[in-house]
């Protein structure tokens, strides 16, 4: 059976405020990770703090299946495949270093903000952190990653076969584009908040990706895109002309839809500050530094 995410907000837990519009499952995610074909997908908006996510999650089989090799050879020639926009440049591109390194001067930034600059760390841990590269150059007794999709860490960082290892050990946890891809990010919020030593401090780091689309009824929106998808090359088009409006223009044209791949959660500055208060941390920063981003910085009490 599909699993299917509460109505309920996920971030500030508003209850029976949120309205929808109809997305579609894409043909990557369907058939890399629920083994399916493209179906309509309900996306709900919290009325209250403008988060969005999906109605659609991914039970642990799905999200192994997703997440095993991620960005590998077989994730990318399937989705090259289906997505053809999404080429090697762009596949290799993802955490390259020179954006690592513009991640990293942000981070740096905002941690000297928050009262961490121009001091040695003693541990610090990156759930979901690949093979670490958020942890080069931070001054730290200890450099540890937590990564589901097992890839082997950067030298000088350690792998953590269980985030539960690291319980209560950690002055500075790091959680960079993780909260976006699961079904409960309160829940996951929480394990993060876990691994903190009282007093130590949280970096939450997540996509900006809002965007606007015309009413269509939804009596009319399920049909048309049960109908598109059942087909190929009018989905392909239909599929690179709404994500690229969507990206580059922040509008869903007529008739076009968001595709869901891999995100689940479209956060806002507003439903992260409520986010991080629920999982009882003290927000310090809470902002949107550029159009792509949102960030956080949290202390533990």
């Amino acid at each position: 059976m599909a699993l299917l995410r509460s109505t309920t907000c996920p971030c500030c837990g508003t209850a029976g405020g949120a309205r929808f519009q109809w997305g579609l499952l894409s043909p990557f995610l369907a058939r890399r990770a629920l083994e399916t074909e493209p179906a309509p997908c309900r996306v709900f908006e919290c009325e209250a703090c403008g988060h969005r996510w999906t109605e659609r999650g991914l039970d642990p089989a799905e999200a192994a299946r997703l997440y095993t090799g991620y960005r590998g050879e077989d994730y990318f020639a399937l989705r090259h495949r289906l997505e053809p926009w999404y080429t090697r440049g762009v596949n290799d591109g993802i955490g390259s270093e020179a954006e690592m390194a513009g991640r990293r001067a942000l981070m740096a930034r905002l941690l000297a903000r928050a009262g961490l600059g121009g001091r040695r760390l003693g541990t610090v841990v990156d759930w979901g952190g690949d093979r670490g590269q958020m942890l080069a150059g931070l001054a730290a007794d200890r450099r540890q990653v937590y990564e589901v999709s097992q890839v082997e860490p950067d030298p000088g960082v350690e792998k953590l076969a269980r985030l539960g290892d690291a319980a209560g050990t950690a002055e500075l946890v790091l959680s960079c584009h993780v909260l976006e891809h699961l079904n409960e990010p309160a829940a996951g919020l929480e394990e993060s908040v876990s691994v903190l030593a009282p007093g130590g401090h949280l970096y939450l780091e997540l996509p900006f990706e809002p965007w606007q689309a015309p009413f269509l009824d939804p009596r009319l929106a399920r049909p048309w895109l049960q109908a598109l998808g059942r087909t190929h090359w009018p989905l392909l088009a239909m599929d690179f002309v709404s994500t690229a409006a969507r990206v580059k223009l922040r509008f869903i044209p007529p008739l076009g839809f968001l595709a869901v791949r891999e995100h689940l959660n479209f956060f806002t500055v507003d439903s992260v500050r409520r986010l991080v208060e629920r999982a009882g941390l003290i927000p310090l920063v809470c902002e949107q530094p550029d159009a792509r981003t949102l960030v956080a910085v949290a202390r533990r009490a």
